[in-house]
């Protein structure tokens, strides 16, 4: 199928792709590794980081990188808890409901 506008590039590539960048701390390995230490202590208890986070941001703290990504981890824990009360709710009402439709 050909489609008008579109060609395959004649040849090989122009440029190889580029190795990867070594030793490169203040990129991704540099987060990483503040995440071992030197930030500031977040609260395991997801509700309370999101409470945390938000009370930091109103008052115009600026959050490192590491603590960027704890605080990510922690939403997204926060984001799997609220599903998994969601789902049990869903369950109980449908089973609410079939032994309704039963009584």
């Amino acid at each position: 199928m050909i489609i008008a506008g579109i060609r395959r590039p004649a040849g090989a590539l122009p440029t190889p792709p580029s190795p990867s960048v070594q030793g490169n701390q203040g990129g991704f390995q540099g987060v990483m590794n503040s995440l071992r230490g030197g930030t500031k202590a977040i609260p395991t208890d997801p509700f309370q980081a999101m409470q945390q986070l938000s009370t930091r941001l109103t008052r115009g703290e600026s959050l490192s990188p590491g603590e960027l990504i704890q605080y990510q981890v922690r939403a997204g824990e926060f984001g799997v808890r609220v599903e998994l009360v969601s789902k049990v709710a869903e369950s109980l009402s449908a089973s609410l409901r079939k032994l309704q439709q039963q009584g």
